[in-house]
C-alpha cells in the first residue's frame, strides 16, 4: 500500500475489504491531514487595530472552523506601516484599500475552502467466490501483465493503478498470471471471451463522502487521487470520475488527440504514426495527408528493428514491363484500393510518394518480401536525403547498406540510374567501372541491372530476377528511437511517478504545519 493512503483493512479467508479512510475525530485528521478537507462551519474575519496616520490595518486574524469549534484554518496577517509624513486623507483611502485586499483575500481562500469540504472515500471489496467469472476473459484491454502469488494480489496491483478496472486472474499459472485491463464488461461487453482456466474480476468499488453519506456526482466533488500525478498525456485535462462501473478518470484531449489518456492521434499521417499508436502487425492501413485525404498504405512493422517502412512499389518479374518505363518521378496509379496487397502489381501515385517522403528518412529495395520476408542478400537501404528519388541521374550514390548477390559493402556508393521513363535501378556490373565503391563485378553478367529495369543481360542469381513469380518491392522508411510508448513500459513510468509522489506528500504532510 502507499505511505499516503489510511487504510481500513480486513482479511478473511476468501475476501478482502479495504476503503480510504475517514478520519472521525481531529486527532486521526491530523494524522492524515492530506487527504482529509474538514467541513467548515464557520468562519471569521477580526481586525485588531487600524491606525489611519500611523499604520493602517496593523494586525489581523482569519479563521475558519469546524463543527465542534476546532480551528481548521488560521491566519495572523499584519500591514506595512504608514509612513509618518503622508497626509490624513491619503491615509484613510490606502486603508480602504488595504481594507478591501484584505477581504479579497479571505474571499478566495473561502471559496478553495467550500470547493473542497466533502472528502470523497473510496472502498474496495474483493471476494473470491462472489465477485469472478470462471473461464472469462476480458480481450483486447490489457495495459500489463504480471506475476502475483494469488489473486487478492492481482486485485492489489489493480486497485492500486488508477488505469486499472478489471483483472483477469489465471490461478493454474506461476508467472504472467495477472493481465490489468482498462476496461471492463459493462464497458466493453463484446470483448469477454471463453477461456479455460482464466477468471475475470470486477475492481469492485463504492463511494461515500465524510460521515457516511453516499457520494451523488450531482452534489459532491469526485476525489479519488487519480489525477494527482497528471496521467494525460498530450496537453490533455485530468478529472477524476467516481463511476463504480466505468473509467476511474477521464481526460479531456486536444482536437488532435484521443484516447483515454490522449495518447492516440486522431489524424494519423504515416506508418511511424500508427506504430506510435499502439500497432505493431504490418498490414494495410489508412493514413491522412496534409489535406487530410484518406488513402491506404502497407505499413512494416516488423521486419527491421529500428525502422517503420512503407511500400511504395512492388511488382512480380512477370510484370516487369509495366513498371520499366516510369521513373518514381513519373506518376503510375497501380491497385490501390481496399483490400490484400496485389505483391504482383502495386504503386502509390506521385502525391501519395511525395508525401510520404516528405514524412520518411530511408529508402529500401528488397525482393521476395512477401514470401521470404526481410533477406539481407539482395537488399539495399539508403538515406533519403541527397538521394533526389524523384530526380533524374545515372551516377554514384551513397548507400548505408547495399547486398547483390552477396557481394555486400556499407556506407559505399553505388552507380544508380533513374530517369522519367527508367525505372529506379542499381548498375551492378558497371558500378566499379564509373568510380563507385560497390563491385559486384564477380558472377555478375555485363549490363546487369538490379531492383528495376529488368531487360536481356538477366542474372538468375539475383533474387528479384530469380523467376517470373519474383517480386521487387521499394519502400520509404523512418528511423525509429526507442521510446516509452508502450502501455506497459509507460504503467512502469506512472508508477514511479506515483511513488516519488507519495513521498514528496509524505514528507509535506510531516513538515509543514497548516
Amino acid at each position: 500500500m502507499h505511505l499516503t493512503e489510511a487504510l481500513y483493512f480486513s482479511h478473511q479467508k476468501d475476501s478482502v475489504e479495504y476503503n480510504t479512510f475517514c478520519p472521525a475525530s481531529r486527532s486521526q485528521a491530523r494524522e492524515q491531514r492530506l487527504f482529509v478537507q474538514p467541513q467548515v462551519t464557520k468562519q471569521h474575519i477580526r481586525i485588531s487595530s487600524i491606525g489611519l496616520c500611523a499604520g493602517l490595518i496593523r494586525r489581523g486574524e482569519f479563521q475558519q472552523m469546524d463543527s465542534r469549534g476546532d480551528s481548521v484554518v488560521k491566519i495572523d496577517f499584519t500591514a506595512r506601516r504608514i509612513h509618518s509624513f503622508q497626509s490624513f486623507g491619503t491615509a484613510i483611502v490606502m486603508g480602504i484599500v488595504q481594507y478591501l485586499q484584505v477581504v479579497l483575500f479571505v474571499f478566495n481562500l473561502t471559496l478553495s475552502t467550500e470547493a473542497q469540504r466533502k472528502v470523497t472515500c473510496q472502498n474496495f471489496k474483493f471476494a473470491i467466490d462472489d465477485d469472478v467469472i470462471h473461464n472469462q476473459i476480458l480481450e483486447g484491454h490489457l495495459f500489463e501483465r504480471l506475476t502475483v502469488p494469488n489473486a487478492i494480489q492481482c486485485h492489489l496491483k489493480c486497485k492500486d493503478d488508477c488505469l486499472c478496472v478489471s483483472m483477469n486472474y489465471f490461478p493454474l499459472s506461476k508467472e504472467n498470471n495477472c493481465e490489468l485491463n482498462e476496461a471492463n464488461k459493462d464497458m466493453e461487453p463484446a470483448a469477454m471471451k471463453w477461456r479455460q482456466g482464466g477468471n475475470y474480476y470486477d475492481l469492485v468499488r463504492s463511494y461515500t463522502v465524510k460521515g457516511g453519506d453516499k457520494y451523488t456526482p450531482e452534489k459532491h466533488h469526485c476525489n479519488n487521487r487519480c489525477c494527482r500525478t497528471n496521467p494525460c498525456l498530450n496537453g490533455g485535462v485530468c478529472q477524476e470520475i467516481c463511476d463504480t462501473h466505468s473509467t476511474r478518470f477521464n481526460c479531456s484531449c486536444p482536437n488532435t488527440y484521443s484516447g483515454q489518456r490522449c495518447e492516440k492521434m486522431k489524424h494519423l499521417r504515416s506508418c511511424k504514426d500508427i506504430a506510435k499508436n499502439g500497432a505493431s502487425t504490418s498490414g494495410k492501413y489508412d493514413i491522412s495527408n496534409s489535406e487530410n485525404e484518406r488513402f491506404s498504405v502497407y505499413c512494416d512493422f516488423q521486419s527491421e528493428p529500428g525502422f517503420v517502412w512503407t511500400l511504395i512499389q512492388s511488382f512480380s518479374f512477370s510484370k516487369r514491363k509495366t513498371f520499366k518505363y516510369a521513373g518514381f518521378g513519373k506518376n503510375l496509379e497501380i491497385d490501390i484500393e481496399e483490400g490484400e496487397v496485389n505483391w504482383n502489381e502495386f504503386r502509390l501515385s506521385l502525391s501519395q510518394m511525395q508525401y510520404l517522403a516528405n514524412h520518411s528518412t530511408h529508402l529500401r529495395a528488397t525482393c521476395n518480401f512477401s514470401t521470404d520476408g526481410l533477406q539481407y542478400t539482395d537488399y539495399a537501404r539508403a538515406k533519403l536525403a541527397g538521394h533526389d528519388i524523384f530526380g533524374t541521374w545515372d551516377t554514384c550514390k551513397m548507400y548505408e547498406y547495399v547486398n547483390i548477390r552477396g557481394i555486400y559493402c556499407s556506407n559505399c556508393t553505388a552507380l544508380t540510374k533513374q530517369q522519367e521513363n527508367v525505372s529506379w535501378h542499381i548498375k551492378s556490373y558497371a558500378s566499379i567501372n564509373v568510380g563507385c565503391e560497390f563491385d559486384g563485378k564477380q558472377g555478375g553478367v555485363p549490363g546487369e541491372k538490379n531492383f528495376g529495369k529488368f531487360e536481356k543481360s538477366l542474372n538468375p542469381d539475383h533474387r528479384c530476377s530469380f523467376s517470373p513469380a519474383s517480386t521487387t518491392q521499394n519502400w520509404f522508411g523512418a528511423k525509429v528511437t526507442i521510446e516509452i510508448s508502450s502501455k506497459v513500459a509507460d504503467t512502469k513510468v506512472r508508477r514511479l511517478r506515483d511513488v516519488i509522489s507519495n513521498w514528496t506528500l509524505f514528507f509535506e504532510g510531516h513538515v509543514f504545519q497548516i
